[in-house]
This record gives structure tokens, sequence and C-alpha cells, in this order.
């Protein structure tokens, strides 16, 4: 049993020496990507004081918010299927609710996917 022990604290101070000489990596900013596809500019960060979002401001104080950003398609669907795969609806093929990107482009990687495969924890996205 001692010897068990003593072997399990000579790993256990081998992975702490391992790890405290590790070289450090370098801090990843962390993203909040946050579409929302048909609520227009009716926020304070706009300028639209006639809206109360406490919380959404103070995000945006903290962080970046985009004011010159245009959908491409006045249609919710085409639009999300536009800024997940990054492609403009003649490429997606999108004009509908029907259709999806991944019928012309299956293997097409979106923004969620990216970070994903980018050693990011991600949601809302298929990857």
């Amino acid at each position: 049993m001692v010897a068990l022990l003593a072997g399990l604290a000579l790993r256990l101070w081998a992975v702490a020496a391992a790890v405290a000489v590790a070289p450090q990596r370098p801090a990843r900013p962390s993203v909040l990507y946050i579409v929302v596809d048909d609520l227009r500019v009716e926020l304070p960060m706009y300028g639209q004081r006639h809206i109360q979002a406490p919380h959404l401001e103070g995000l945006a104080a903290r962080g970046m918010v985009f004011d010159r950003a245009f959908c491409n398609q006045p249609v919710c669907s085409p639009s999300r299927n536009s800024f997940m795969s990054g492609r403009r609806n003649d490429k997606t093929k999108v004009w509908n609710f029907k259709n999806t990107f991944r019928e012309v482009g299956p293997n097409w990687t979106t923004l969620p996917s990216h970070f994903l495969h980018h050693g990011y924890f991600t949601l809302g996205g298929r990857p």
C-alpha cells in the first residue's frame, strides 16, 4: 500500500512539474457573437433611448458594436444562412424558409465550426 501511494505521489509530482515548466499559451480573446436578424437598430447603443436594455448596453460598452452592418436579404432564413456560412444568397441558393445552404455546400465551414475547430467552446451552431 505504501509503495502504491508513493508511486501515485511521484506521478502527481511529475505532472505538476511538467505543468509548471510548460510554456504558457497566450490568452485568446473571448468571443460572444450575438445575431438578431429581425431586431433592427431599436436599442440604446444605436441612439434609441425609448428602449431599456441595460445588460445589452453594458455589454456594448465593453465590447464591439457594428454600426455599419447590413443584411443582403430581408428575409430571416436566407439571411441566417448567409451569415452562418459567410456566403451571399446567390451562393447559398437559399431564398425561402425551406432550403439550407447545406444542400449546395454540405462541407462549408460555419462561423461556429471555425471557432470550434480552433479550440473554442461554441453553442448555437452545428459543426
